[in-house]
């Protein structure tokens, strides 16, 4: 019986919650991967709270023009486009940020880079939290950083 299985035992933890932790012994996680991690769930906490700073509602009706994940869903598709209408063009950025995500790498495979995109970026029988939730995963720490400094609204200046 191991160290753990005692401790469990004795202060009574499930079984479930035992075996998680002795996953993270026994098969450590990239550090990396775990500050990523930490990191996504830090910004979007923080985007969540900006934007309702800013007015924004959590409300169901994503047509609402204040709703807090209708917004952040448009917003991070225009970041993801280097700010430009995802009708106009489809930057390099935007195709170069997609492609860390191996589902569409494979569909790129299969049905060709537009199609993949657009199913991506504008299908909409993926629910906006999976949306946002998958545009977040593809950011780097950094990229996150700079959307959310892109979605903060310049403190206005009060002049005497």
């Amino acid at each position: 019986m191991s160290i753990l299985n005692k401790l469990s035992y004795l202060y009574n933890i499930p079984d479930d919650i035992t075996n998680k932790i002795e996953n993270y012994i026994i098969f450590p996680q990239n550090k990396n991967l775990l500050n990523d991690i930490k990191n996504f769930k830090i910004m979007k906490d923080k985007i969540y709270n900006e934007y309702s700073e800013q007015g924004f509602i959590q409300n169901n009706d994503v047509l609402d023009e204040y709703n807090i994940t209708s917004q952040f869903d448009t917003d991070l598709l225009y970041y993801f486009n280097d700010l430009k209408l995802y009708s106009e063009i489809i930057t390099k950025n935007n195709i170069n940020k997609v492609e860390r995500l191996l589902v569409y790498n494979l569909k790129k495979n299969i049905y060709g880079e537009k199609r993949a995109l657009d199913n991506f970026h504008i299908n909409f029988k993926i629910p906006i939290i999976s949306r946002i939730n998958r545009y977040l995963g593809c950011l780097t720490i950094s990229e996150r950083s700079d959307f959310f400094e892109y979605i903060k609204i310049p403190e206005l200046e009060i002049s005497n």
